[in-house]
């Protein structure tokens, strides 16, 4: 099967279909995918030393794998742990997030995984068809959070004034 078909499938059932079923919030799972990449970008290395320290590395891209591990696991916890948590009413606000989280969460993956397997995602029609979207999956998802949050802030911070004595 193809690499890049994979990537995008199991990318749209975590990110984009399962927090609609599930009524979770695509919003904090799309925030937390950014905050994942993060922990990626600053703990991989370390993190793939101690995976290479047990005594069951077998010759896996082990690099790869705790990247993407590293990038997804927040993600998928928020997505369980968040279940039922939004109202039927309110899915509508959620599905620009659980798009954008698609799109980003393919392109992360992509550029995590090992160089050969990289290149056949990324020459592939499929990938060639959604990459220009991913800066605008970007800047849509972080704008339809951050409107989201603010919509949603419970009243008494919203009107809440702090006065000196």
């Amino acid at each position: 099967m193809d690499a890049a078909i994979i990537v995008i499938v199991i990318s749209a059932i975590l990110f984009g279909i399962l927090p609609i079923i599930f009524r979770s919030s695509a919003v904090l799972i799309f925030l937390t995918l950014a905050a994942g990449e993060l922990l990626s970008r600053l703990t991989a290395q370390d993190a793939t030393q101690f995976v290479l320290s047990l005594p069951a590395s077998n010759g896996l891209p082990t690099y790869s794998i705790v990247q993407i591990v590293l990038l997804t696991i927040a993600p998928i916890i928020l997505l369980f742990a968040y279940k039922n948590s939004i109202k039927p009413g309110q899915l509508f606000f959620h599905f620009l997030p659980a798009v954008a989280s698609v799109l980003v969460c393919v392109m992360l993956v992509t550029a995590k995984l090992p160089y050969e397997t990289k290149e056949l995602v990324e020459k592939s029609q499929l990938y060639l068809a959604i990459e220009p979207f991913f800066s605008v999956a970007v800047a849509a998802g972080l704008l339809s959070s951050a409107l989201y949050l603010v919509a949603t802030k419970p009243r008494q911070l919203k009107h809440k004034k702090h006065h000196l004595k």
